[in-house]
């Protein structure tokens, strides 16, 4: 869920370099091992993007726009009744009680639902990027 369409990407990719691997070979009638070799480094080059990519979606702001994060935050709000847990007012925030800093996870049981004022009180939230916590 975290990463759609990264499997279809992946998949492009390897079937056009198996393409132009197949029409270099067909092409020169040379060496297979030099091809192979040149088949490797691209592969090799395709995942390293890949990791490149996988690790920048998962920075802060691109997980909490992630698919998984956006499902799992409107579960909670549902489960909280979009009530704030600590002063019961209406909330929309989304809150880790153990921050995953610290250990924290993502499980239900580790976030509550927060008003704005809540959520801006609590430590570490001081300087929340407001851009961050438009509503979805």
């Amino acid at each position: 869920m975290y990463y759609r369409g990264l499997g279809q990407a992946l998949f492009v990719l390897l079937i056009i370099s198996g393409i132009i691997y197949n029409y270099l070979i067909n092409l020169y009638h040379t060496d297979i091992l030099l091809f192979s070799l040149i088949f490797l480094l691209i592969l090799a080059i395709t995942l390293f993007l890949i990791a490149i990519y996988i690790r920048t979606y998962r920075r802060k702001k691109g997980f909490y726009r992630s698919p998984f994060w956006i499902d799992l935050a409107r579960e909670i709000r549902i489960r909280d009744n979009y009530t704030c847990q600590k002063c019961g007012l209406h909330g929309w925030h989304v809150h880790h009680i153990v921050p995953k800093g610290m250990g924290g996870s993502d499980d239900p049981s580790n976030l509550e639902t927060l008003c704005e004022k809540c959520h801006h009180s609590q430590p570490f939230h001081e300087k929340m990027d407001q851009e961050m916590w438009t509503k979805m």
